[in-house]
Formats: structure tokens, sequence, C-alpha cells
């Protein structure tokens, strides 16, 4: 009201005329523009004086007084409207008024509140928000008029696989809150502004976001009033408050190839779909160095870091750990299937191959990389102490055993959750988040950070050794086959093969490495196969501590179920595939066929290896 040319009147019509609104004044303004002073109270009848007192900044205590007598009539007109206003929404105040009796101020409130919360009736407020004049009497009107979460009735709302549901005002149902809101604080950081319409939010809860599809734990709750933060614990149904999360930067938790895939996508279809939130987000806030932008998967390498670190360190100690992770996995496999179970809807089975034979071709060859860490088992044969008796019981049992489990995960898994719902990174918890379990969800995300660790874990014993034979054979420079002699591991190999994981996740798609993982994993075992053939017809007698039972059968078996599997990949990958082996194929000819012991090569090789590393062997 204290703008130029400010019009209140005109306001309320054009609110009618253009909005359809049956809008009336609740109060009429004393002057206008510079000569604002203050509010006349419709329902109450009387006056408010506003007053420039500096120790009254907020208005909080204007004068009360009678209406000036040349506003008096207007007043009066302006009520009476009010209450045929009112009268038209209510049949008890109706009856009244039209009897001619007095409507009182508490029956004309009520009156006013039935009709606010039917949507029949706008009540508008004159003030001006600079000079914080009316600014109160704007906050006794949403207190006396507005409705209360118990007033209106359940939210109506669509879940996270597109089903109709609804949230009602309880603080004891499943959390539902409406994120309206971001904010960058300076100190605090990325603050979310939230509605909560069921149930409660706490400090330190975990909350699944749809739009991300990732649970985020809340770390901070704040109640806010303007400027001012106040900390809570717990925020209920029908509150307002705003989350503080351990927020790490998109650009620092997405690899470049995916992020630049995710903008590619939204530049093409010119939506952002949930499934490429995050990685849109890293490459729109990425920073740039010298013309480079800066995306990287810096949790990725970190772990890769930290597995390096520890298999230099030691067999040992690997060992430890990686069976302390492999617990804590089993652990929590068991613990999805126990809990899960109860979760599990049969109807999510029909039908139980949506997509025909061709989808579970397909799907086991993409899925293929689950199983290529049975075979890393071999590469510790050299550190085995009955490697022909040992080697065969731990890949067979083991193999045996992930089966059921997978199988059984499996069922729990599509049984939770329609199929077509499980196309994110951790769907285990999403499993959990779906039907509203929000702590399982998070028991279960730790344990797949757990558990991708331990599979990292092996990889990375396995892949230095191999290199480190193939060094001791020739086909890689001596200089790989060092080993430390305090730890007596090859720590070159490590620290090498640990350098290109670290890079490789860092920033390459996730999708693609294990295509190309795949691919080359399966051609391995027909490699392996091949061998086994052909080796057992040009040297029948060597002395096999295993031997493969029903030659040729089993092999010739095992390069055919390979090759079916590599078919079902994309040809992109057989493409990254042909590329890798040309590339393998280069390093083979020009340096390792000359050197190779196994060859016959006449160059010399290091022979003072083991000397090196103390091993009497």
């Amino acid at each position: 009201m204290d703008r130029i040319g400010a019009n209140f009147y005109a306001c309320v019509e054009e609110m009618r005329k253009k909005l359809g609104a049956n809008a009336h004044p609740l109060f009429l303004p004393i002057g206008a523009e510079e000569n604002f002073a203050g509010l006349v109270d419709l329902v109450q009848m009387k006056a408010y004086f506003f007053e420039d007192d500096p120790a009254d900044p907020l208005g909080l205590n204007p004068k009360i007084g009678e209406i000036p007598a040349g506003m008096l009539a207007d007043a009066k007109k302006y009520r009476e409207k009010l209450i045929e206003a009112v009268a038209d929404c209510d049949d008890e105040i109706a009856h009244k008024y039209l009897d001619g009796h007095e409507i009182s101020v508490n029956e004309l409130m009520i009156g006013i509140r039935k009709a606010t919360v039917s949507l029949k009736f706008v009540g508008v407020i004159p003030g001006s928000a600079f000079k914080k004049k009316g600014i109160q009497r704007l906050l006794d009107c949403v207190v006396n008029y507005l409705p209360s979460p118990l007033d209106v009735p359940p939210t109506r709302g669509l879940t996270s696989d597109g089903q109709e549901s609804t949230a009602k005002a309880d603080d004891r149902g499943k959390t539902v809150a409406l994120a309206f809101k971001l904010w960058s604080d300076p100190f605090v950081g990325r603050i979310v502004f939230a509605r909560v319409y069921q149930g409660k939010l706490s400090r330190g809860q975990s909350v699944y976001n749809p739009r991300t599809r990732r649970n985020e734990r809340i770390s901070r709750l704040l109640l806010m009033r303007a400027m001012d933060k106040e900390e809570i614990d717990i925020a209920y149904a029908g509150d307002i408050c705003a989350g503080v999360g351990v927020n790490i930067p998109a650009w620092l938790a997405v690899d470049y190839r995916s992020a630049r895939q995710a903008a590619e996508f939204v530049a093409g279809s010119g939506s952002v779909d949930p499934s490429v939130v995050l990685a849109h987000d890293a490459w729109m806030s990425h920073p740039v160095v010298a013309g480079i932008p800066v995306i990287f998967n810096a949790l990725a390498a970190g772990i890769v870091a930290l597995v390096t670190w520890l298999l230099v360190v030691g067999v040992k100690e690997s060992v430890r750990v990686n069976n302390v992770m492999v617990a804590v996995k089993l652990v929590i496999l068991f613990f999805f299937i126990y809990s899960g179970a109860k979760f599990v809807k049969p109807e999510n089975w029909s039908p139980f191959m949506p997509n025909g034979f061709k989808g579970v071709w397909v799907g086991a060859s993409l899925i293929f990389f689950a199983y290529i860490g049975f075979d890393a088992i071999s590469t510790a044969a050299e550190e085995c102490r009955r490697p022909s008796r040992d080697l065969p019981i731990g890949i067979i049992g083991s193999l045996v055993i992930c089966t059921f489990i997978y199988v059984a995960v499996a069922l729990v898994l599509t049984g939770m959750v329609p199929w077509n719902r499980l196309g994110v990174a951790d769907p285990l918890a999403a499993a959990f988040a779906y039907v509203g379990a929000d702590v399982s969800a998070g028991v279960v995300s730790f344990g797949a950070v757990v558990s991708m660790s331990a599979v990292l874990l092996v990889f990375q014993y396995g892949q230095p050794r191999i290199f480190f034979a193939m060094s001791r054979d020739g086909l890689l420079p001596p200089y790989f086959a060092r080993v430390r002699p305090r730890y007596r591991t090859p720590h070159v190999t490590t620290i090498w093969t640990g350098i290109a994981v670290g890079g490789v996740a860092a920033i390459a798609n996730i999708n693609e490495i294990v295509e190309l993982t795949n691919i080359g994993t399966l051609f391995a075992f027909v490699l392996v196969c091949t061998g086994v053939i052909i080796l057992r017809v040009k040297e029948p007698g060597r002395a096999r501590a295993f031997r493969t039972p029903l030659v040729p059968l089993i092999p010739l078996l095992g390069i055919g179920s390979c090759i079916y599997l590599m078919a079902g990949l994309p040809s992109v990958t057989w493409v990254r595939f042909g590329v890798w082996l040309l590339l393998g194929l280069v390093v083979y000819f020009f340096y390792g066929y000359r050197r190779s012991r196994v060859g016959g090569s006449p160059v010399n090789r290091p022979s003072t290896e083991r000397q090196e590393s103390g091993d009497s062997r």
C-alpha cells in the first residue's frame, strides 16, 4: 500500500474479474502511498494505527483505536458485504442474517474460516511488507482462517511406480514430504525446504528422493524464520522445515562419460529423466580449469586407492579385510532375503519372463560380470598350500553357493518391485525404499558399498599377479616382476593396476566398462577351454593336478555357451573389444613373442626375482 498509485479497492475488483475469485476485504486501508497509516478491521470494527517507532521495528504493538469518522460509513458498508458473502457459504449465518439478528464477531470468524477452507471465499488484506505495516494482522488471519492439515482432505499424488496414492496428516504414517525450494547458504551449504505431508522427518534419517532415485541422509533439520535458523530434531506432519544433507558436489560423484551422455540425452529429449538427474547436474555445475571441464568420480577413485594400498601392504592383511567384508556382505544379503520376503507380491512375477527368452539371453550377457570373480581364485594358486585340492573346491563350492544366493535375491527383489522399476544402480536399496522401509534401505546401501569394495579387492588382487606371471615369462618387461622385500607382494604391478583402475573408474561409464569386461572375460574363457583341448591332444602325458573330465565335451560346451552369451552383447561392445584385443596383440607380437620363456625365446630373462624378494620356494 505504500507504493505510488496503490489502489486496494481496484486490486480486489481485479481479483474478482480476472481470477474469478469470491474476493472480499477483511481490512480496509487507512490512507495510501506515503500516507498509509493503518488498517480498519471489518470483523471486529476497530482500527490499527502504525507508527514509525524505532523500538518496535516489526510493528508488533500498533495503536488500537476507534475507526476514523471519515471511514466509518465505508467500514459499515464493506462489513455488510462481508457478512452477505459469508452467509452465501454458511446456512446458519444466512438464516440468522435474514431474520435480522446481529452476527457476533466469533460467529463471523467461524463463518469466514468455513468459507475459506471450502475454497468458496477469499479474504483480502492490505499492508506494506517494506514498512511491516499489517504483517502481524496477516499472520493473525493465517492462524484464524486458513486450514490446518487436519481441515483438508488427504493430499493426492503418485508413487515412484506411477500409482496414485494419498498422504494423510498423521505423524505415525510413512514419511511423505514435498521439497519445493533449494537455497544455497554460504555458511550451511545447500538447504532444501520441504513441507511434511505425512509422518515425520528426523535428523539423521535417510529418505528416498524420487527425482534422483537415491536415498539421501538428512544431517541437519532447521526451522527457518527469515534469516534466523533454529536447529530441530523432528519435523511433524504439517510442518515446513529446511533440511541439510551430506552433500558431495555432483561433479565429484559422477564420471565424465556419464555426465556427457546425460547432457546429450537431455538436449535431445528436452526433459531430464530421473535416471540421469545426478549426471546432468554434474555437467551443468562442473568447474572448468584451463578450458577443461572437471568431472570425475572422486569417490570411486578414492576406494580404488585404498584397496591398492591394502594390497601392497600384504596378502594376510588383504585376506583379513576381505573376510570381514564378505561376512558383512553375506549378512546383508540374508537380511535382504529375510526382510524383503515379507513384502513379496506374487503378482509381480507374472509374466515370469516379460521379455521372453531373448530378454533372459541379453540379461545374462549383460550381468555376466557378476560371475567373473570365481575365476580370480585361480590367480592365487602359487599361494595355496594344496592347489590341486583347494582350488577346485574353492571355485566350484563358491559358484554353487553364490548361485543359490543370486536366485534367492532375484526372486525376492522381483517379487517386491515390478521388474520395470529396477533399472537403477542400487536396486536392493531402491526396493526397500519403494515399500517404505527406509531404515532397511539404509542398511542395504551400506552393504552395497562394502560388497563392491570386496569385489574390487578380489579383482585387484588377481590382476597384478597375472601381470607378474606374464613378466616372469617375458611377455612384459622385467620391471613388472619386482617384489617388495618387506611385504613380499608384487607392488609394481599392484600400484600400476590401481592407477589404471582408478583412472578408468573416475572418467568412464560403468555400463560400458561392464559390457567390455563381460566380453573380455567370456573370450578369455573361450581361450581357456580351447587350450584344454589343444593341450590334451599335444601333451597327453603332462602331469595334471586337476584333470578336466569329459574332454572335449566339457570344453566345447564351455566354448559354445561363452560365444552364445557374447552374441547377446551390443555391437558397439564388439568394436571396443576388437580395438582392445588389437592393442594386446600389438604388445604381444612386438615385445612378448620374442621374449616369452614358454615360447622358447633365446632372449635372456632375469632369474633373480625370487632372490630379491627373499622367497626360497
